[in-house]
């Protein structure tokens, strides 16, 4: 099985170090979008993150309100908490998804792959260093040239986790709007009387 960890490796220790990707998508509401842009992508510099793209759409003129901004933040997964509590208090969420996904077993498994094609590579660069035929030296570096490549792209894998586990993701949909949506379902005469009001 592709995802069993390598014999080398302890239940505790994976216990211990689990590779855990969390992913969460959050819909905001928000008065003041200038502000709001600006404070969040200050706070999102101050923790060490980094904003992966973002679009801006619509615009205030006429007192039009109809702005809405999506942006893909990495933020470092131990701040990630401090993150969701300040985009809070910025804004109106009114809507959150979190999804986490526990690479370890892979991880673990990739790990050992390296480790195995590694031991082959180093071992083959000695016989090629050895081989006198010429038809073993072609066999030799067909097989180094497939054992780097694999090495490469177990490497690059690995590189993936690593960004994925340390940089958690976050969706950010922005809208701008005249009202935040209520965070408790009124009655039909407090819509009534908020009607009346407005």
């Amino acid at each position: 099985d592709s995802n069993a960890p390598s014999a080398g490796a302890s239940e505790n220790q994976i216990s211990t170090n689990r590779k855990l990707i969390r992913t969460f998508n959050l819909d905001v509401e928000t008065l003041d979008f200038e502000k709001f842009v600006s404070d969040l992508k200050a706070e999102i510099a101050s923790l060490g993150g980094y904003i992966e793209n973002s679009s801006v759409n619509g615009n205030s003129y006429n007192y039009t309100y109809n702005r809405n901004a999506n942006f893909t933040c990495r933020i470092p997964s131990e701040k990630l908490d401090e993150f969701i509590g300040t985009v809070g208090g910025l804004g109106n969420i009114t809507y959150t998804y979190e999804d986490t996904t526990d690479v370890t077993l892979k991880y673990v498994d990739t790990e050992a792959r390296i480790k195995s094609l590694q031991t082959e590579y180093d071992r083959l660069l000695e016989l090629l260093a050895e081989a006198e035929n010429i038809d073993t030296i072609i066999l030799l570096e067909q097989r180094i040239t497939e054992v780097r490549y694999q090495l490469e792209s177990y490497q690059s894998q690995l590189r993936t986790y690593d960004n994925l586990v340390d940089y958690s993701t976050v969706h950010l949909n922005v809208n701008e709007v005249k009202r935040v949506t209520a965070a408790e379902p009124k009655t039909i005469w407090e819509r009534i009387s908020t009607d009346f009001g407005d």
